[in-house]
């Protein structure tokens, strides 16, 4: 099983995502988002500030939503 670098309640800064701009910004991590994708894991995020988020083909900015990869800060 892959090694996961963040944790529910932790900090994190988002490493890669759908849309470049959301990269380098810095989440609260709520949890793992099971519904989104079996292929990838994607992790239920909190941001300060609107990121934008994907779902289908819509488009959606929100403070709350699911991410691709995640870093520790």
């Amino acid at each position: 099983m892959r090694r996961l670098n963040c944790r529910p309640g932790e900090l994190a800064i988002v490493v890669n995502s759908f849309d470049p701009a959301n990269i380098g910004s810095i989440v609260k991590v709520l949890g793992r988002d099971a519904k989104a994708c079996e292929k990838k894991f994607f992790w239920r995020t909190h941001a300060a500030h609107t990121l934008n988020y994907a779902k289908g083909n819509k488009q959606y900015r929100r403070r709350k939503g699911s991410l691709v990869e995640l870093g520790p800060l």
